[in-house]
């Protein structure tokens, strides 16, 4: 099949894009690796890393507990003030 010049430069535009997009994807990911890095993670254990990758996810963990407590908690002192 045949692509007209127009439907051509349409698809050029299209993969340009897709590659930019793909550059833009592996520089956030460079960033994300980064901040993860400077809190331990992915590190060896020579560099303290997984000691401190096992406290930041305990944190994760107790702050997710935490949160759903709270709610827990407005959605009692909602229903009292109902009363």
């Amino acid at each position: 099949m045949v692509y007209t010049d127009q439907v051509k430069n349409a698809l050029q535009e299209y993969v340009r894009s897709l590659r930019d997009g793909r550059e833009r994807l592996r520089e956030r990911k460079k960033g994300a690796e980064r901040v993860l890095w400077g809190y331990g993670v992915g590190r060896t254990d020579e560099e303290g890393g997984l000691e401190k990758e096992k406290v930041m996810r305990e944190i994760a963990r107790v702050y997710g507990e935490l949160v759903k407590e709270v709610a827990e908690v407005r959605r009692d002192v909602e229903r009292l003030k109902g009363r």
